[in-house]
C-alpha cells in the first residue's frame, strides 16, 4: 500500500512540474527554436497514426463499425 502511495505522490509530483515547465514559459512555442528530439518524435508518431486511421474511406469505416 505504501508502494501505491509513492507512486501517486510522484505522479502528482510530475503533473506538477510539467504544468509549471508548459504554462510558466519555459517550453517556447515559438516557430523560431528547433523541437528537441522527443517533440519532434512523438509529433511524427501522432502525424502517422493519425493518418493511418483517417486514411480509411469514411465507408469503409462505417461498414467496419468505426
Amino acid at each position: 500500500m505504501r508502494i501505491l502511495a509513492v507512486v501517486g505522490v510522484l505522479a502528482i509530483i510530475v503533473g506538477i512540474s510539467a504544468a509549471v515547465f508548459f504554462f510558466g514559459g519555459f517550453y517556447s512555442v515559438a516557430g523560431t527554436v528547433e523541437d528537441p528530439a522527443i517533440v519532434r518524435w512523438a509529433l511524427i508518431q501522432v502525424r502517422t497514426a493519425d493518418g493511418a486511421c483517417c486514411s480509411i474511406p469514411a465507408m469503409t469505416r462505417l461498414q467496419k463499425g468505426r
